[in-house]
């Protein structure tokens, strides 16, 4: 229970009540202990539970697979950390991952990414390293090291009048979930281009 609201910002208190009493984190909690109940009944397991089989298995065996020596991964923000932990324990050159992705297109039902959440996972993986082993009796593609982070502003696939727009969208997120997504610089294109058009009506009704 006790996750600070970066890591968690599904878990916000949305209100109080009359009393001021129970929170958003009461209520996932309790939901959360009653289906595990329910998978204990039914014998059932969900992605999780396979990723932290796996992830136990290689901590006690080791990873018995062919090498892999480098992880590529497109749109990272639909990942868990669980899932991104596991693909270090996989890689042998634990600084051989080059992970991309848009935390404004999370789509994963239950994934709250941040690429902050990311780089802080790296830099606890070091620190529990330096303290097991002395730095000097690793190889070096065995040293963990926070990766760099680098955030791209540049859009090469639209122009400004539409960027200024999804800009406007995105401030709104901010507003009302501030830790939600990351708070980049905002994109912007090579040329201006014509402001947008909104639609004001709409209509469900096929247009014959």
């Amino acid at each position: 229970m006790h996750v600070a609201r970066k890591a968690a910002p599904s878990f916000e208190k949305v209100s109080q009540g009359e009393s001021g009493a129970g929170t958003d984190r009461d209520l996932i909690y309790d939901l959360f202990l009653r289906y595990e109940s329910w998978k204990a009944v039914f014998r059932a397991f969900d992605v999780m539970d396979a990723v932290l089989h796996i992830y136990r298995e290689i901590q006690c065996n080791g990873y018995p697979g062919d090498p892999i020596h480098e992880v590529y991964i497109d749109e990272v923000q639909d990942f868990t950390q669980a899932e991104l932990r596991l693909f270090i324990a996989v890689c042998s050159d634990k600084n051989a991952l080059f992970l991309t992705g848009d935390t404004c297109q999370t789509i994963a039902r239950g994934v709250g990414f941040r690429f902050e959440e990311l780089t802080t996972m790296f830099k606890r993986l070091q620190q529990a390293q330096e303290s097991a082993a002395p730095e000097r009796s690793l190889p070096e593609f065995d040293r963990i090291k926070v990766p760099q982070f680098e955030k791209l502003t540049v859009n090469y696939r639209t122009h400004n009048g539409i960027l200024g727009c999804a800009s406007k969208i995105v401030d709104i997120i901010l507003s009302l979930f501030p830790n939600a997504i990351d708070k980049l610089e905002k994109d912007r294109g090579h040329f201006d281009g014509p402001r947008p058009q909104l639609l004001t009506e709409t209509s469900t009704e096929c247009v014959h």
